[in-house]
């Protein structure tokens, strides 16, 4: 993770150079060229040009063939730097994303930027990197912020039925978990301006309660950040993650799925999960997972987990660092890309199953997970 002050020099690698600046500096940027679009052809959204081994400098000054909000995505290589982040001064003031390097092997940020040029710094948190490519999408025609398109605050004295939908049920859920997901305020309540999502014993031996939350609004890309605490417990798995909306007719694991966050508490202390879902051709599911080591326990207190989500790309964050990013070059050959289409938020607490396994009969209940608020932005 890198905090200001700690970077005095920039040493990093390009092509196989070690190279030191400042990407601040209008000097010593590598400058890409090349055709861009014809004035009467308008750029549509989505429309993308990369560049491979663009030069040897800290800094690179990309072409803006058009006014809009722009996803700069830059590919890291293999590295000894462990953080990275990216700095641009865009439309409406500088932007910067941090990214832990040590599963990524790309980052991205969007940019607000007038047509004409754009000037992306690199500052590594420590060691060199790598840079294999730039490139430049078109994700929005507006500069503007991004607006708010879903949020829950949490600020009422009860669950906003408007907003979600509990979802029911004790039939395992496909992973042979035992809790029976109730509508019940026992599992699911909202006080002091949180949601709690509470496991419960049941009163039967090995039985238990918790709740599940399905949202109402379904939608494809933009940013989606909730500050939540975890439950600490072993043999729990809360969770904030996304369905395809059209999970109800085509079923799992063909709609998708988007894990945000996944934490299994005491059996995995200081660990946060990212991870995307979907069938291959004869319909298997398989999937793509990444691990972060967090510096405190994600139960020890709130943490920020985030989702940028843009055609052709995946991007989860923990505490505004990136660590895990996912595109369609990564996916084997017969795993299709299912994440250009709407999905919708669901917030649960399950309790054991196949991955956790079942809590200790000593794991003090209730477990809760509280949710401070969910934003979506597009």
């Amino acid at each position: 993770m890198v905090r200001a002050g700690l970077v005095l020099a920039l040493v990093f690698t390009l092509a196989g150079l070690a190279l030191a600046g400042d990407p601040r500096s209008a000097s010593g940027c590598s400058t890409m060229g090349g055709p861009a679009p014809a004035a009467r052809s308008p750029i549509a959204v989505g429309w993308s040009r990369r560049w491979a081994s663009t030069g040897s400098r800290p800094c690179y000054v990309v072409p803006i063939p058009a006014r809009g909000t722009w996803l700069v995505t830059v590919g890291v290589g293999k590295s000894t730097a462990t953080a990275l982040t990216l700095m641009a001064e865009g439309a409406s003031g500088p932007v910067r994303q941090t990214a832990d390097l040590h599963h990524l092997r790309r980052v991205s940020m969007t940019v607000p930027a007038a047509e004409g040029s754009l000037r992306v710094g690199l500052v590594p948190a420590s060691g060199l990197i790598t840079v294999t490519s730039v490139t430049l999408t078109l994700v929005r025609r507006e500069t503007t912020p991004l607006r708010t398109i879903f949020a829950d605050d949490f600020d009422g004295r009860w669950l906003d039925d408007a907003k979600w939908r509990p979802e029911t049920g004790d039939h395992g859920w496909g992973n042979r978990e035992l809790q029976n997901y109730t509508a019940s305020t026992a599992n699911l309540a909202v006080t002091a301006g949180r949601l709690s999502i509470t496991a419960r014993r049941g009163p039967a031996s090995g039985s238990f309660t918790s709740g599940r939350l399905n949202s109402r609004f379904s939608a494809s890309y933009g940013h989606l950040e909730a500050r939540i605490r975890t439950p600490g417990g072993a043999g729990l798995l809360p969770a904030f993650w996304m369905l395809g909306a059209d999970a109800p007719r085509i079923g799992w694991p063909r709609c998708g799925e988007i894990d945000i966050m996944e934490s299994l508490g005491r059996r995995e202390p200081s660990t946060v999960h990212a991870t995307i879902h979907g069938p291959d051709r004869a319909g298997r599911p398989w999937q793509r997972e990444v691990a972060m080591a967090t510096p405190r326990p994600p139960s020890s207190g709130f943490h920020l987990y985030a989702l940028d989500w843009w055609p052709g790309s995946v991007q989860i964050s923990f505490d505004g660092t990136a660590y895990a990013s996912f595109a369609p070059e990564d996916l084997a050959p017969g795993h299709p890309w299912l994440f250009d289409k709407p999905y919708y938020v669901l917030l649960n607490v399950a309790v054991g199953g196949d991955w956790p396994k079942a809590p200790s009969p000593a794991l003090p209940f209730p477990q809760t997970m509280q949710v401070d608020y969910l934003h979506w932005q597009h």
